[in-house]
């Protein structure tokens, strides 16, 4: 430490009525001991801390060793309790049995395991210092404030533990007060809560806020930002100078304009949020695995953003079923003109695809590539059971086979009489 600092440190200690010798002397130790741990804290932090919560009247030793206690009774590494404890330094004084009395009343309470609740109060540690019948009450009355059951109020709140300790009043004004600024109904922002539970501790007017910054930065309405908001909750928690930024990084790797790509994020909303960098590795990788150009792909994932997200290899394994798909129709076909054509083509999973090549090549339907591909399920299990159906009178072969494609899912459904067997089960990989 400087002389500066030390002046500054001993002013500081003797305005708060502490010997500066004896202060330094706490602080030098304090950080020589978190620095063994693998902590490092400045002398300033330490400071504030304990100035702030009376840690001057302890001893470093019997600080740390009440750490190491509590973290022993909870079964942690002790440095995890540690970190919890800068957030929160009333731990530092706390009888480690009064800590795990709380955590061991409150998981028994709330119906969940010790280590889960545990592991909730290490992300927002005051809920090691707050009353066990405080934490369960909140999420009671929290749950009938809002009309929904007590199980989803406390999923959320393992989630994001900050809800235990939120008052319920305010959990329920946050969720009317964010519904009615962003015009969407109770219900509607309810079901993203619960899918980002940290929407409910956001104040409604910043959620308000972003979603202006964020339309106007993308130029986009506020209405468009909200409905893919409503699809993907983590555009609400996230800062719009970051999703704007991502969308023009995005644009500059793949040469696309804004407005198309923000187009195309409305209908996928992970695009305002994936990395730039992954987004162009996968754009360049399947375009690789097709043999078409990265221009050609991302024109067809313009049209069909969901493209942009599957993995090149399960593209390149969807490109060979069709062009399987186009040679038992005896139909010529390339994957650009397919691309260019009807690239929702791709986006059938796997076993729908085996299952419209199967109906090409037993010649159950004439129709063009596209007609056939995207025909809807019930259609083609209705030509395959049908055919096997009049298999199975004329040969009486052919259950197994129906069966076998219940279980794959290549059809949904079973003719009348016919029992499914059970789905194999997947193989382990031997290490």
């Amino acid at each position: 430490m400087s002389g500066t600092f030390l002046k500054n440190i001993a002013s500081r200690l003797r305005s708060a009525g502490i010997a500066p010798e004896k202060g330094i002397a706490w602080l030098a130790e304090m950080h020589r001991s978190s620095s063994t741990l693998g902590i490092a804290l400045t002398h300033q932090y330490l400071l504030t801390i304990a100035l702030d919560h009376l840690l001057f009247r302890h001893s470093p030793k019997t600080i740390l060793g009440n750490a190491a206690s509590a973290a022993r009774l909870l079964m942690v590494p002790k440095t995890r309790f540690l970190r919890a404890s800068l957030k929160q330094p009333h731990l530092f004084w706390m009888p480690p049995e009064t800590v795990h009395g709380n955590v061991s009343r409150s998981a028994a309470l709330l119906g969940v395991s010790q280590l889960r609740f545990v592991n909730a109060a290490l992300k927002h540690p005051l809920l090691f210092c707050i009353q066990p019948g405080r934490i369960h009450g909140n999420i009671q009355e929290s749950a009938a404030l809002l009309g929904v059951p007590a199980t989803e109020v406390l999923k959320a709140a393992l989630q994001h533990p900050e809800i235990f300790s939120l008052a319920p009043g305010t959990m329920r004004s946050n969720v009317r007060k964010s519904a009615r600024l962003l015009g969407v109904s109770k219900a509607q922002f309810l079901e993203a809560a619960f899918q980002r539970p940290q929407l409910f501790c956001r104040p409604p007017r910043i959620l308000l806020a972003n979603v202006n910054k964020g339309a106007k930065r993308l130029g986009l309405t506020k209405q468009d930002m909200v409905r893919a908001a409503l699809r993907q909750p983590y555009l609400l928690c996230e800062r719009p100078e970051i999703l704007h930024a991502n969308i023009q990084n995005s644009c500059a790797l793949l040469n696309l304009h804004q407005a198309d790509l923000a187009a195309a994020a409305l209908k996928q909303p992970s695009l305002f949020y994936q990395r730039s960098a992954t987004l162009q590795a996968n754009v360049q990788r399947s375009a690789r695995l097709l043999g078409v150009t990265e221009a050609q792909l991302t024109s067809a994932a313009l049209d069909q953003p969901a493209l942009f997200c599957l993995r090149p290899e399960t593209l390149a394994t969807k490109a060979r079923y069709l062009l399987k798909i186009a040679k038992a129709l005896g139909e010529p076909a390339d994957l650009p003109t397919v691309l260019q054509s009807c690239p929702a083509t791709l986006l059938c999973s796997t076993s729908a695809l085996r299952a419209r090549y199967l109906v090409a090549k037993l010649r159950l339907k004439r129709a063009a590539l596209s007609s056939l591909v995207l025909m809807p399920s019930r259609d083609v299990t209705a030509l395959i059971t049908d055919h096997f159906t009049k298999q199975m009178a004329a040969t009486g072969k052919g259950a197994r086979s129906l069966q076998r494609m219940y279980a794959q899912g290549i059809i949904s459904a079973l003719p009348p009489g016919i029992l499914p067997i059970a789905r194999p089960p997947r193989r382990r990989r031997t290490p």
